[in-house]
């Protein structure tokens, strides 16, 4: 049986996934190294951190401007996929122009549908290869976003990128782009080449055949096998290819060009394009002294060449996977010192804020534990509100040092993934008693109707954040029953006729007696209608049916 943890979760945080948009296509470097995966599409998935209002945010963080996301805009994303990204970031930001363009046919078709289904009308799709695009029909843009496609395609599709970045990128316009990165995959791409040199066992199957090879890794590394003794960080890629979509190992693995980087040399070809390094996407990569542990971070402030810095940072941190943000800087402007943009960043709670702790956990650095009376502050101020960091910080009785902290607070909060910057103020909920939710978004209607529910997780358009608002597999079964007008013992009996159990919160195991069963799930409707459902009402995820 699958299972679904009645545990809750944070609403949004950072992610650190390595994945890449592949393609599948005659002329796919993917058909190219075996044609028998041309068949094989990339799995979907949303990445917030492509979302405007992150990139802006990255660039507030770091001193720079970026475009008013209060006017029109365009939005270009290389690579789309199946559009996962692009619809629900154009569903959330009806003011701006969506494109997507992939080499895939079958991608651009299923991308099309989603929009379709959603109504979601300011996006296109585009079926082409970027080497060939008729790029005069398309406007200049004021982001173009690239989702691991940078080093998986031939060199002479890395110069046509660098072309239509110099060419259709807006001044002041914003650049993200993530790609496989030394020196993490140094050691760990003989795993490549162990699945290269197994491509003619597939087999008709393919995902079969890619999960056997995933199993001889495993036996491998269970076995001590040298490789994995001396190179310990392979037996974790193992570890997560045992749980990863077998279609993204295909994409991943067996592409027929595939270009781990170093920072500095795809620093240097950006330049090429006019374009700046602002810095990565994850908030915690722009707070040096909490991304690294104190003596990587002493040595790290006293390098003043930032691509040095970052060459470094990747050596400390054995970085495998760089997800980084460019600007076309506007003629005669500069970074701005201080904090003056952050200051004016709208920013909002993305949890309620009794479940926002103290102690904040970053991967590669120690521990942060926030003073409660500022955290209290702050859950008090910003609570079930959405301000700019100048508004919160309004009350006279703080001392310019009180604010400082309170701004390193606030930029803690959001690196540990329980504060975001918002796209518009708040939401004001309705205060009268509701008996039906409705879903306001045509687009969340689909994406909750097409959850399936042993999915781990749901990932629906917030208009108040301008990105996407993520529930668990649990919240998602409840939002459904509520939406619906079910009651608990239906979704009981629809948990069990579709194979899936609920873990009893203290043991751990799964629950079988349907008694208990629909208690635990009483107990979890109880917090999801105090904790989760008032903060997705306050971000325009629910409203009450009319």
């Amino acid at each position: 049986m699958d299972q679904l943890c009645l545990a809750l979760t944070p609403v949004c945080g950072e992610t650190r996934r390595t994945v890449i948009n592949a393609r599948s296509d005659p002329g796919d470097p993917v058909v190219a190294a075996a044609p028998s995966l041309s068949n094989i599409d990339y799995p979907g998935g949303f990445y917030r951190e492509l979302s405007p209002v992150h990139l802006n945010f990255v660039c507030a963080l770091n001193g720079h401007a970026a475009p008013n996301l209060g006017e029109a805009f365009t939005y270009c994303e290389l690579g789309c996929g199946v559009g996962d990204t692009t619809t629900l970031l154009a569903a959330a930001y009806p003011q701006g122009r969506f494109v997507g363009i992939d080499l895939n046919a079958s991608h651009i078709a299923q991308a099309r549908q989603l929009a379709a289904a959603g109504q979601v009308s300011n996006v296109e799709y585009i079926a082409g290869d970027i080497a060939r695009l008729d790029t005069d029909s398309l406007p200049d843009f004021d982001y173009v976003t690239l989702h691991g496609l940078y080093a998986w395609v031939p060199p002479a599709v890395q110069e046509a990128i660098r072309h239509f970045l110099r060419d259709k990128l807006r001044p002041g316009g914003v650049v993200y782009l993530s790609y496989n990165a030394m020196p993490g995959w140094g050691s760990a791409s003989p795993l490549r080449r162990f699945f290269l040199d197994r491509k003619d066992q597939l087999g008709d199957d393919v995902l079969a055949g890619v999960r056997r090879i995933v199993g001889e890794l495993v036996w491998l590394r269970d076995q001590g096998a040298g490789f994995f003794r001396d190179n310990p960080v392979t037996a974790d890629i193992v570890r997560t290819l045992e749980s990863a979509d077998p279609r993204y190992i295909v994409h991943e693995y067996f592409s027929h060009d595939w270009h781990p980087a170093y920072f500095a040399d795809v620093d240097e070809q950006l330049r090429t394009c006019g374009l700046s390094f602002v810095g990565q996407t994850g908030v915690i990569d722009s707070l040096l002294a909490h991304s690294v542990n104190p003596p990587f971070a002493e040595r790290l402030r006293d390098i003043d060449d930032r691509v040095a810095r970052e060459s470094l940072r990747d050596f400390i941190q054995n970085r495998f996977f760089r997800r980084d943000v460019y600007i076309k800087p506007l003629p005669g402007t500069l970074p701005i010192p201080g904090e003056e943009r952050f200051d004016q960043t709208l920013l909002g709670l993305i949890a309620d804020p009794v479940q926002i702790p103290s102690t904040i956990h970053f991967p590669d650095a120690p521990s942060v534990t926030l003073d409660e009376h500022r955290l209290a502050y702050v859950k008090h101020r910003l609570g079930y509100r959405v301000k700019t960091f100048a508004e919160l910080s309004d009350d006279p009785t703080l001392s310019p040092a009180d604010r400082a902290t309170l701004r390193d607070d606030l930029k803690l909060m959001a690196a540990g993934g329980f504060c975001a910057p918002c796209l518009s103020r708040e939401i004001e909920p309705s205060r009268e008693p509701v008996e039906r939710i409705a879903l306001p978004s045509p687009l969340n209607r689909v994406l909750l109707e097409r959850h399936g529910w042993s999915e781990n997780q749901l990932l629906l358009v917030s208009p108040v954040l301008g990105n996407c608002v993520a529930l668990n597999g649990i919240e998602a079964v409840l939002l459904a029953s509520l939406q619906q007008d079910r009651a608990l013992p239906w979704v009981w009996d629809r948990l069990q006729k579709n194979g899936i159990a609920i873990n009893s919160e203290s043991a751990g195991t799964p629950i079988e007696d349907r008694d208990a069963g629909i208690q635990a799930l009483d107990d979890a409707m109880a917090r999801f209608l105090r904790y989760k459902l008032p903060k997705l009402a306050f971000l325009g995820v629910v409203g009450a049916a009319s």
